[in-house]
């Protein structure tokens, strides 16, 4: 049937891994997957996962020569979206990454309203 969260299991092989916690991180992981239905297995296991997709995307950037500082920013950011999209970001963290999308927009407006007017002296 369904796992201790309500889910059904997964159609992939599953590794047992034994995990000693300090109680009180396991307090943290536990009343937080409580508060989104889960196993603390099962975010426990997402939140790895996320960090294994963020350190697969930084090892790309790196290949592409992504400066340092620039770098650093987009770790950061990533890791706070993945905070906030795992349910364990603080309450200024979705606000902060809705300022900085709103910054991204009118960056990108900026630049479109540049090459429009470039466009137009043609």
């Amino acid at each position: 049937m369904g796992s201790k969260g309500g889910r059904p299991k997964l159609d992939r092989k599953r590794v047992p891994l034994l995990l000693r916690m300090d109680p009180e991180l396991a307090d943290w992981y536990r009343d937080r997957a409580a508060s989104q239905g889960l196993s603390r297995t099962i975010l426990v296991e997402r939140c790895l996962a996320r960090i294994r997709s963020v350190q697969a995307r930084v090892a790309k950037w790196e290949n592409e020569g992504l400066a340092p500082h620039d770098l650093v920013n987009t770790v950061g950011h990533e890791f706070v979206q993945a905070m906030v999209e795992l349910g364990i970001g603080t309450g200024q963290m979705p606000t902060a990454l809705d300022w900085e999308a709103e910054q991204r927009r009118a960056v990108m407006a900026e630049v479109r309203e540049i090459r429009r007017e470039r466009g137009a002296g043609k």
